[in-house]
């Protein structure tokens, strides 16, 4: 499963000397904590919300391993084996990494999906012989994880998630949002503009003929079609309106992910099983229509606010 997995953590308190080993290399509770985050889809750690949805699907993996009741006997969350030596991780090694980004996705993964998020990571490389106190029999977890989480279920994971509140002050969030103030109105504002999904309909008509208009001239002995060509104009949107990231393997993407049409799949496939927007935009030049399609997402946002 191909996953665009980054570590930033620009935002973490003395993440030089907290987070990495060297100028290359991330230390080993930096690396597990990343991994935990983007395995229970918790992308950025935040604010208090992100640190208690945090620790509430921490408690219910726990309470699915019964492993729930080591942390209330020596504080210890997890032990990791890195080159033979036991790592503990304890819940001040979490505080320590709020402001850490695991992910492009602007938003946590929903509470109602995130465990099916965990059963797919949880075979990745590098969980695998790490934690102690986890039997790994092939397709353990997923064979583990329920259709829904009932009530009976959350109940010791809400218990825990109050324990937590209520050693973590609010100070502790507070003071991290002083010092990130820039980081966190970034954040915010990312939030709201990511709401604003590509519409058809919502583009003047006379926009659309232009861009219809260009990408007709790329199709010289055929017909394009209506699909395709609005496949392309919203390809061009996505860069014109800044909904395009770079991988970590260098090809670009979307986000939210985009469903290619089987046209673009034939022609711009690659090992990944993915197709890289860049080129796509380079062979028909959608770089033309850009300045078409830019709209202004924080006027949209005041009148959508008008209506509500």
């Amino acid at each position: 499963m191909y996953t665009d997995f980054i570590i930033d953590c620009r935002y973490v308190r003395d993440h030089e000397s907290l987070c990495r080993i060297d100028s290359d290399t991330y230390g080993p509770r930096t690396r597990f904590i990343a991994h935990l985050m983007f395995a229970l889809g918790v992308y950025r750690l935040f604010t208090r919300e992100h640190f208690l949805n945090l620790m509430y699907r921490l408690a219910f993996i726990h309470q699915k391993m019964g492993m729930l009741k080591r942390y209330f006997t020596d504080g210890t969350l997890f032990v990791i084996t890195v080159n033979g030596n036991n790592i503990p991780v304890k819940l001040d090694d979490f505080m320590d990494h709020l402001g850490m980004i695991v992910a492009n996705p602007i938003n946590n993964i929903p509470t109602n999906k995130w465990f099916w998020n965990f059963a797919e990571s949880w075979n990745n490389q590098y969980f695998n012989g790490l934690i102690q106190h986890y039997t790994p029999e092939e397709d353990y977890f997923i064979y583990k994880i329920p259709e829904r989480i009932t009530p009976k279920m959350a109940r010791p994971a809400i218990m825990f998630q109050k324990e937590i509140d209520s050693e973590v002050k609010r100070e502790f969030y507070n003071d991290w949002a002083k010092r990130n103030d820039r980081a966190l109105q970034n954040y915010h504002t990312e939030v709201k503009r990511r709401n604003f999904k590509w519409d058809i309909s919502k583009i003047p008509i006379d926009v659309v003929h232009q861009c219809h208009a260009h990408i007709d001239k790329y199709f010289p002995v055929c017909i394009v079609t209506y699909d395709l060509a609005e496949e392309l104009m919203k390809i061009a949107w996505y860069y014109a309106n800044n909904y395009v990231y770079k991988h970590k393997f260098g090809f670009e993407e979307t986000y939210p992910e985009f469903p290619y049409s089987e046209e673009i799949l034939e022609r711009y496939i690659n090992d990944d099983q993915l197709a890289d927007l860049k080129i796509v935009r380079e062979d028909f030049e959608l770089e033309k229509i850009e300045r078409l399609l830019k709209f202004d997402w924080r006027e949209s946002y005041r009148k959508a606010k008008k209506k509500r």
